[in-house]
């Protein structure tokens, strides 16, 4: 039996974090124009702090990101020469509701629009349901890479990562480690194959 790993790795800190405040008071319009500039954000760093876990990961024999910027710009801090971007692994969008005429915090916003696409009542974006079939098909995608390559990593997001971890688990993987879940952050797993 071989084992293989996997490293999962949320995105580092977008540029953009410095340009707001959670408890700025926004319309909803305002709170949209947030969310697509942090989805077009580069990255606050510009280069990897030292991390022995970092060091494993520029080892491994294939890098993925998502397609957002700031996953992208993440992954080329490995200067790893076996990267690719996917689609598959970005983030969960929020959904952008301009119709209320309301003021409330950002924080507030993201809540109400977050639990309203859990519910499944926002429909102008990718629904809560196909997100965790996505989610359930990059797991699969995975577990077939595995068999090509030894070790992968995956540059990718907060709830992409969330949900893409208990899809692995289906999958036969198994978590060993969990170096935090912020910004930078590294779930590594490992994969026996039988």
């Amino acid at each position: 039996m071989s084992k293989s790993t996997l490293y999962l790795i949320r995105h580092a800190r977008p540029a953009f974090w410095h340009n707001f405040r959670f408890g700025q008071i926004l319309t909803s319009k305002e709170c949209t124009a947030l969310s697509k500039e942090y989805d077009n954000s580069t990255i606050a760093i510009k280069t990897l702090p030292n991390n022995q876990i970092f060091d494993q990961i520029r080892m491994c024999s294939k890098l993925y990101t998502s397609t957002l910027t700031r996953a992208v710009d993440t992954g080329a801090l490995f200067n790893h020469p076996n990267t690719e971007a996917l689609s598959i692994f970005n983030e969960a969008e929020i959904p952008n509701n301009n119709n209320e005429n309301l003021k409330l915090p950002l924080f507030a916003w993201l809540f109400i629009r977050r639990f309203k696409w859990f519910l499944g009542s926002e429909k102008n974006c990718e629904s809560f349901t196909d997100f965790k079939v996505r989610m359930e098909q990059a797991a699969r995608f995975l577990t077939e890479e595995i068999q090509t390559h030894t070790s992968i990593a995956v540059v990718a997001h907060g709830f992409t990562n969330r949900f893409l971890s208990a899809y692995l688990k289906k999958c036969n993987w198994t978590m060993i480690g969990l170096q935090r879940k912020a910004f930078l952050g590294v779930t590594r797993f490992v994969y026996t194959e039988q």
